[in-house]
């Protein structure tokens, strides 16, 4: 503001317009008059007013001065329409140019007398406009550097946050893993896991389902599910086996031996897709395979009932806690199996 001040009073000038280069389009960054002031401004130069837009885009094109000396009869722009219109008499335009770049130009006027604008008055104002468009160049690149600076410091630290949880996370699962293979009893491993899914993961229900001796068929072992849902519903849930061979989610998910995770439980014509969609109401499912030496051992679902929730986001902490946590429930499989039959 107060660098156009000193430019119309050096100039001679009744009022001006500093127009500069913002990111490839040409901007009035401030405009005023000597006796009501300057007023910062940020609109493109072909939206100004009280200026001639057309005199600009010359100056700015040729990167010529442009002198009228009585603009309303001048060829080039006597018929321009702010010309026409206000009929300036005194009109100065300069193109601001530093190391062959074009920073912008400043535009005068004095519509009190012809002529106002001489070569000494030329020269001035060339050399105090390129070095204030140069101070304002610069310190918009300041503030450009520092904001981008501030970005990658919040992206960094964002970065070691998540970092530093994964770390964490992954100290827990190994610390966990430790315990879990310290048991060798099938439920209380069970425990274990379903219990640290529940406190680390947004999860609402959990489900395992075990194949049977010719692996044609999951049937339900075990459901962990809102209070809501009594042992009627669960008793539904053991009563719908999946087929191995059936459509569906629950079953591809056995047979190509890879987690499938829906936001959104999707129209399938299994029967136990069907009852978690329309029974339970799930509204996303995570369903995980639980492989050693390349065989499904069992398959544990995870399902949420809010429609907010999104098992996506946390489907790869899921998937490496169960792959590290396959082998212990496997373990003691075979050691229960093993117990039963010297039972009998």
């Amino acid at each position: 503001r107060r660098t156009l001040e000193i430019i119309i009073e050096n100039a001679g000038a009744e009022r001006g317009t500093l127009v500069l280069d913002r990111d490839g389009e040409f901007t009035v960054v401030a405009r005023g008059r000597k006796d009501t002031g300057i007023a910062l401004q940020d609109i493109p130069l072909a939206d100004g007013t009280e200026f001639s837009p057309a005199v600009v885009q010359y100056a700015l094109r040729t990167r010529e001065d442009v002198v009228l000396h009585q603009a309303s009869v001048d060829e080039r722009f006597g018929q321009d329409a702010y010309v026409r219109e206000m009929r300036p008499l005194s009109v100065l335009c300069v193109p601001l140019v530093e190391r062959a770049k074009l920073l912008g130009a400043v535009y005068l006027e004095n519509n009190l007398a012809a002529g106002v604008f001489t070569r000494e008055r030329t020269n001035i104002v060339h050399l105090l406009a390129t070095q204030a468009a140069i101070s304002m160049e610069n310190a918009r690149l300041y503030n450009r550097m520092e904001e981008r600076v501030i970005q990658r410091t919040r992206e960094l630290r964002t970065a070691r946050d998540e970092a530093e949880r994964s770390r964490l996370e992954v100290s827990l699962v190994n610390q966990f893993g430790r315990q879990v293979n310290s048991s060798a009893d099938f439920d209380e491993i069970l425990d274990m896991i379903f219990g640290y899914i529940r406190d680390h993961y947004s999860i609402e229900g959990i489900v395992l389902g075990l194949p049977n001796a010719d692996r044609s068929k999951l049937f339900l072992h075990r459901a962990d599910l809102p209070e809501r849902f009594g042992p009627e519903d669960i008793e539904k849930m053991r009563n719908t086996p999946v087929s191995v061979d059936e459509p569906g989610a629950v079953a591809a998910t056995y047979r190509r031996k890879r987690s499938a995770s829906f936001t959104r439980v999707r129209a399938s014509e299994s029967p136990a897709d069907i009852l978690i969609r329309d029974h339970f109401q799930a509204k996303s499912a995570l369903h995980v395979p639980l492989i050693v030496h390349d065989e499904v051992v069992g398959l544990l679902t995870f399902l949420t009932f809010s429609k907010h929730a999104n098992l996506r986001r946390i489907a790869g902490g899921i998937e490496t806690f169960c792959e590290q946590n396959a082998d212990a429930l496997r373990t003691s499989t075979i050691l229960r199996a093993t117990e039963d039959a010297r039972r009998v």
